[in-house]
């Protein structure tokens, strides 16, 4: 992503796993890329701020998902778009999720007609979903107009 935004941009990258952000840390990030172990409830994102909101196979996990739309649609600014993208098809996350360790049972990647409504839910719209044996994407746009100010540049 950090090519795509350009170094006028921004890319904010969290994830709860230690272990991951340390690995990635290890990589030659550009400097407008910033790390940040923890979970996504407990960064304190600045609301209409950032163009896209990426969940890079992680979606099912950012439990309770209902909640975790909603903030992360918060941060988005007007017309900008929320992604849902996983490297395997919705069956085949939801199959290895249900047969991994207990705590991760319960972590679903949601079917078309939920999800749907999940996003409208969250306030998003112009929802396109397409499911295939090698991956899983989904965008939306966040139609809320309420932003006090729009901060210039590209930031996922």
């Amino acid at each position: 992503l950090a090519p795509l935004t350009g170094p006028a941009g921004s890319v904010v990258a969290f994830d709860a796993s230690p272990e991951f952000m340390r690995l990635t840390a290890q990589r030659a990030l550009p400097p407008h890329v910033s790390l940040h172990t923890a979970r996504v409830d407990a960064l304190p994102l600045p609301p209409a701020f950032f163009d896209h909101v990426v969940c890079f196979n992680v979606f099912p996990h950012l439990t309770p998902l209902p909640e975790t739309t909603r903030r992360l649609t918060a941060v988005l600014r007007p017309r900008g778009v929320f992604w849902i993208a996983h490297t395997r098809s919705q069956t085949f996350v939801n199959a290895v999720h249900r047969e991994g360790p207990p705590e991760i049972h319960e972590h679903i990647l949601p079917g078309p007609e939920e999800l749907t409504r999940l996003l409208r839910d969250a306030g998003l719209g112009e929802i396109e979903i397409e499911d295939d044996a090698g991956f899983f994407l989904a965008h939306a746009v966040r139609l809320a107009p309420e932003v006090a100010s729009v901060h210039p540049g590209n930031h996922v």
